[in-house]
């Protein structure tokens, strides 16, 4: 990892896959920063802010891939893309939710976690083999979540719900892994969309609240920003080794505190800053792997 002179490695198309993850975790911040007008400024409920991101975002994916359609009739593993899309659907309302309360880099540093529960759920449910570095990182990785989250100190309880987020989101990806030889990283992507789509129109008319242009305007761009950074995210991971382009998916915490910045004026607080670094350290060590050794150890 992180050495491009190997045997056999495409050193335009790591930097590719490079280029591509930093400008997917680019657009995810601009995606809060919508979801963040609409339930604030525009007093919108959560409910029908992720209503408009799966929407929209369901809308989307035919018209760039039409052959998305023909994929859907042949699709194997049905139950396990169902559930693979609800957990994310409940995640991204725990962090639509988060939006109303806490600024946009301290849900992303503390979705950060992602990683360390992703390892305890592999050990205790995929039943991969974690050594004693993997879950000193997990460990680590939670020390910087207290940092940020100071129970004792400035704890607010909307801050749970980023790791609740992070807990959907770490189930989404060992769900992922099961279903990744059953169907096209597109027909996934549609799939995820669609599901979410059809569960948020069953709830948004009890939270409706008629968007201004402006509104509308936002609800579209959450879903061309969140489906613009996942399509770009699947290009990512086609061009590069996971292992050696994930870690750059931490630039998020940049470019959401200049986004943070820019929207609302936010500066990122020392303890954010300080719990994000330790937590990027730890996702740093759970995706390392010295030279030789398995990716599934």
């Amino acid at each position: 990892m992180f050495v491009f002179e190997q045997a056999g490695v495409d050193v335009k198309a790591q930097a590719r896959g490079v280029l591509l993850m930093i400008g997917a975790v680019g657009c995810f911040p601009i995606m809060q920063s919508c979801v963040q007008a609409l339930v604030t400024t525009h007093e919108m409920s959560f409910v029908q802010a992720t209503w408009g991101r799966y929407f929209f975002h369901a809308l989307l994916v035919p018209v760039f891939f039409p052959r998305v359609v023909t994929e859907l009739r042949q699709l194997d593993g049905v139950t396990l893309q169902l559930l693979r899309g609800f957990v994310l659907f409940v995640g991204t309302g725990f962090a639509f939710a988060a939006l109303k309360s806490l600024p946009i880099p301290q849900v992303t540093a503390l979705s950060f976690i992602a990683p360390a529960l992703v390892t305890i759920l592999a050990a205790l449910w995929l039943k991969e083999s974690v050594d004693w570095r993997r879950w000193a990182a997990v460990l680590v990785g939670l020390i910087g979540v207290l940092v940020i989250v100071r129970p004792n100190y400035d704890f607010q309880w909307a801050m749970c719900l980023p790791l609740g987020m992070a807990a959907m989101y770490a189930l989404y990806q060992a769900l992922t892994r099961l279903t990744r030889n059953t169907a096209s990283p597109v027909t996934s992507l549609f799939f995820t969309a669609l599901v979410g789509a059809l569960g948020a129109c069953i709830a948004v008319p009890f939270f409706w609240n008629e968007p201004t242009t402006e509104g509308w305007l936002l609800l579209f761009g959450s879903a061309l920003f969140g489906a613009l950074g996942h399509w770009m995210l699947i290009k990512a991971y086609q061009q590069a080794e996971a292992s050696f382009i994930a870690p750059f998916a931490y630039t998020e915490l940049l470019s959401a505190s200049l986004v943070s910045y820019l929207a609302f004026g936010y500066v990122i607080d020392s303890w954010t800053l300080l719990g994000a670094v330790i937590i990027v350290l730890s996702g740093l060590q759970l995706a390392w792997r010295p030279r030789g050794r398995s990716s599934q150890s």
